[in-house]
């Protein structure tokens, strides 16, 4: 049939892979070999995931058992063989177990996970979902227009949004909770207006071939892009702002030039990839990276040069931290990887400052960092439950559809999170009696939240008893912030954020302008330029026309490790946004834990059955952060490809839903 058996990489780590008679990908073993097994119904539609540690085919032992019982005796028989197969396993290693059922047409009505827990789906005679029921009991109902694209969504909380359409089918408006939101499109199809909610207005405009020539903010500010003949971005212009834009001849970005003498160089090796990222300042290298890839692309040494010269950052009591943190970072850091291209080691030259182990499923199993050891354990979901170290000791709650809801230290509990029925994080709360509440538009974008103040310190006799009786309906937030945003873009969207202190009339308001990333931001008469890393982390923010400067740094999987985050400005690793409070970085669809690598909720797009290490819900990236990015919270991508990143400047056209 012509099917893949077996996949050997430049580094001789091998995939092997099984059919069916029919076809059907029956298996697949890892590199680190463990087996991954798929079983099907009789018409040849997938039924059974099931993932287990070692290299034995036991999935046809399980099934062989279920024929001769019931369905409902079947996550009990999964019970009892997951005991005897993983009797000699630790408990993080019991082997996982997706059940699907479908209807005659083939749709999944029935996902049974390890733990028997059930989600249904019902749909119309089109074969489009009207109803889903989620572990947690909520309902979510759909409703279409004659076209077919959506009308209407009402979750299980009583939240609605509801969807019109021009007559080219491009949505043309959003009515949710907060409002409406009105969005013009052009004769082909492109959005050039967008009035959201609170009277804002951003307008878009566009050249021939579709390329974004200016983007309009609500206060009158513009951002202009010019274009060469192959459509490659050359200048931006914010303002009296302008940065310019150069390439070699395969197109790939070499120069940008910004104001006050700034420019960054970019250099490529035979392979195409980044060798080499150069931050200057007046002809002084203020940053530069060298990199150096192994035969996959895995990233296995940079060099780094960090100018500490320490004029011009904030004079605190952070700063000697910051000034130490930078010659610590002007280094060479060595990484490595097992066969599935995940970090399993740093070193700092020849020193190693981190090491990695992961589980049969891609989970962070142990760290061990500066000599300290911290060992991870999983439920059978892949739902991380506790870290144990000598100071180290937390353990973790989730509600039944995956979402962290609370964080416990000694006995105590730090954190506490609350969501929606559509599964985003609504309300986060830490024991230094913080809360901040998240509100969203119609479109899932995440459009400010309100923070409070709280006397309850913590949960327990003198405290809380739930994160319920906080109660913030009754009270006034102490602090505010309202986004304005650019909603053909998915993620890289902020253009403004309005900030309201209680007992402080004026409204402060930051502006942002991007390219591939955040490159401005004013704020009243200041004007700030932003410098960026491999990853699109910031990594200095200089003010313009002045010596004043803030200066950032991230360990590999994105934690703060020169206490700056949210220091003058929101952006943080790989351009995400850090929340003091739920100690998050907010990825869009999900939030993202660096002190653990992964995310706080199950993944929305469930991966590959050719790719087990991507079934995963919650791992980071793949447990490659010094390659890929995940800027959505959905999907990981190459970080550094410079030859792609103006696309979104040509294809940001529609309503990025």
């Amino acid at each position: 049939m012509g099917n893949v058996i077996k996949e050997t990489d430049a580094l001789g780590n091998s995939t092997s892979y099984t059919y069916s008679p029919g076809g059907k990908l029956t298996s697949v073993l890892d590199s680190m070999g463990n087996r991954t097994e798929y079983g099907y119904d009789k018409a040849g539609r997938l039924s059974t995931v099931y993932r287990h540690e070692g290299s034995k085919e036991l999935l046809s032992c399980i099934e062989a058992e279920e024929r001769k019982h019931s369905l409902k005796e079947i996550s009990k028989i999964g019970e009892i063989y997951g005991k005897e197969i993983s009797a000699s396993l630790k408990e993080a290693n019991v082997p996982r177990i997706t059940r699907y059922k479908r209807n005659l047409m083939g749709d999944v009505e029935c996902i049974i996970n390890a733990l028997g827990e059930e989600e249904y789906f019902s749909y119309d005679l089109l074969g489009r979902v009207i109803l889903k029921k989620d572990r947690d009991g909520y309902e979510t109902r759909y409703s279409y227009t004659k076209a077919g694209d959506i009308k209407s969504i009402l979750y299980g909380d009583g939240y609605e949004a509801e969807y019109e359409y021009d007559s080219l089918g491009k949505l043309s408006q959003v009515k949710d909770a907060l409002g409406v939101i009105r969005i013009e499109n052009d004769k082909l199809g492109r959005t050039t207006r967008v009035i959201d909610y609170d009277g804002k207005e951003v307008r878009y405009e566009y050249g021939k071939e579709g390329e974004r020539l200016r983007t309009v903010y609500p206060d009158g500010k513009s951002v202009d892009y010019g274009y060469d003949e192959n459509l490659r971005l050359v200048n931006l212009i914010s303002g009296d702002k302008k940065i310019k834009y150069s390439y070699d001849k395969e197109g790939r970005l070499i120069r940008k030039d910004m104001p006050d003498e700034i420019s960054s160089l970019y250099e490529y090796d035979e392979r195409g990839l980044l060798s080499s990222l150069c931050h200057t300042k007046g002809g002084k290298k203020l940053e530069e990276y060298l990199y150096g890839y192994d035969l996959l692309g895995n990233e296995t040494k940079t060099v780094r040069k960090r100018d500490v010269n320490s004029k011009g950052i904030k004079e605190d009591k952070n700063k000697e931290k910051i000034i130490h943190k930078l010659w610590e970072d002007s280094s060479t850091f060595n990484y490595e990887y097992d066969s599935l291209s995940r970090l399993i080691a740093v070193k700092r030259g020849e020193k190693e400052v981190c090491r990695y182990a992961y589980d049969a499923f891609g989970n962070r199993s142990k760290m061990k960092k500066d000599g300290m050891e911290v060992a991870y354990t999983y439920d059978a979901l892949d739902r991380l439950v506790k870290t144990s170290g000598l100071y180290e000791n937390k353990t973790y709650e989730y509600d039944k559809r995956g979402n962290l809801i609370g964080v416990m230290s000694r006995g105590k509990r730090i954190k506490a999170y609350e969501y929606g029925a559509s599964g985003r994080l609504s309300l986060s709360y830490s024991n230094l009696g913080n809360a901040r509440r998240y509100d969203y538009d119609g479109m899932g974008n995440r459009v400010g939240f309100r923070e409070y103040g709280s006397e309850c310190k913590g949960f327990g006799e003198t405290g809380l008893k739930s994160i319920v009786e906080l109660k913030l309906a009754e009270s006034k937030p102490v602090y505010e912030e309202r986004y304005v945003l650019d909603r053909t873009k998915p993620y890289n969207n902020m253009l403004q954020r309005n900030m309201i202190e209680r007992g402080k009339d004026k409204e402060h308001v930051q502006s942002y302008a991007w390219d591939f990333n955040t490159v401005f931001m004013e704020e009243e008469e200041k004007v700030y330029t932003y410098l960026s890393d491999e990853l699109g982390s910031p990594i200095r923010l200089f003010e313009q026309e002045s010596e004043n400067q803030t200066v950032y740094g991230y360990d590999e999987f994105g934690n703060d490790t020169y206490g700056t985050q949210e220091q003058v400005q929101p952006f943080g690793y790989t351009g995400y946004r850090y929340d003091k409070v739920a100690n998050t970085y907010f990825a869009q669809a999900r939030e993202y834990i660096p002190s653990v690598g992964r995310f706080g909720g199950e993944d929305w797009i469930k991966g590959n059955i050719d790719k087990p290490f991507s079934l995963n819900q919650y791992g980071y990236c793949w447990g490659n952060p010094m390659g890929l990015v995940d800027r959505n919270g959905k999907t990981p991508e190459m970080a550094s490809n410079y030859s792609q990143v103006f696309d979104i400047l040509k294809t940001g056209a529609e309503m990025a839903g």
